[in-house]
């Protein structure tokens, strides 16, 4: 068997049709991110959604725009973008039209927040420490996700900073001892190719904190995810199999593979999306069948 032979190409193509201006009117079509967007919103869509996969936000970003100004009479197009900073900055990007997102950051933060991740810790972890291990992993990753989400927005804010996040290794700069950042590591790394210096960083991470109080939208869903795989990694009680099978790849599948539908009507994209079926009667984007 050859993998090639069975490679989907319908996203590609239906990307091209759109560009083109010829798309199917009897369709809706729903632009997403990227590839892990796509095989979560895929188990709940309707059978005559189409989703297509922008390869990026500011691609899709560009492309929803492209559709709401060459062709304002298309009623069929959506997409589902995560708001990321934009809910914490109030951006003008998310009074886009026929723009969905939710009410905190990123896919991953809302399959974190659900009862997904105890699902997981359940198939992962010895029997009967899931349910309060569940709430000590996720109560501790977004906490240490939202005091680096400052140094994600400082840098969001000024780009020409130019921060280096690739340098920074989470089981470096959590302490195992008090579970807290080491913030002169982070700093450090940071400024590796940076206009600033460490003690430059910090003064402005000082200002953030006096300005905004903490808060889940300053966290990127991948930190948690990588910190809570880092959090597994620190725990000298759980064995090897638990570790590799909570690292953030794998960690992050799972989570998409236990998120249910049941969680998903509780989250304001579910609302966004059943208030933009309301407005574009008949097309839908979820399955009537869920």
């Amino acid at each position: 068997m050859n993998i090639r032979a069975h490679r989907d190409r319908s996203s590609r193509r239906l990307a091209r049709d759109l560009l083109r201006g010829k798309p199917d009117s009897s369709h809706t079509y729903v632009l997403v991110e990227g590839s892990d967007d796509y095989r979560v919103w895929a188990k709940f869509k309707a059978e005559k959604c189409l989703l297509v996969i922008s390869n990026g936000k500011d691609t899709l970003v560009a492309k929803l725009r492209f559709f709401n100004t060459r062709y304002p009479h298309w009623r069929n197009i959506a997409a589902i973008v995560d708001p990321d900073f934009w809910l914490l900055e109030d951006a003008n990007e998310l009074r886009t039209e026929n723009m969905l997102y939710d009410d905190v950051p990123s896919l991953e933060l809302t399959l974190v927040m659900s009862p997904a991740l105890k699902t997981v810790l359940l198939n992962t972890l010895p029997v009967g420490v899931a349910a309060s291990y569940e709430k000590q992993l996720r109560d501790t990753a977004l906490r240490l996700a939202t005091e680096y989400g400052y140094y994600r927005l400082l840098d969001y804010r000024h780009r020409h900073y130019n921060l280096s996040f690739n340098q920074v290794s989470f089981d470096v700069v959590i302490r195992s001892e008090t579970l807290e950042l080491d913030e002169g590591r982070i700093a450090e790394s940071l400024v590796t190719y940076s206009v600033l210096s460490a003690s430059q960083l910090l003064d402005h991470i000082s200002e953030l904190r006096r300005q905004a109080e903490p808060d889940i939208r300053l966290c990127r869903g991948h930190d948690v995810l990588d910190i809570m795989a880092c959090l597994i990694a620190l725990d000298s009680d759980l064995s090897g199999k638990a570790k590799v099978q909570t690292k953030t790849g794998e960690l992050s599948r799972a989570l998409r593979l236990a998120y249910e539908f049941v969680y998903f009507i509780k989250t304001a994209l579910y609302r966004r999306i059943r208030d933009w079926e309301l407005t574009h009667h008949p097309f839908k984007i979820l399955s009537e069948d869920i």
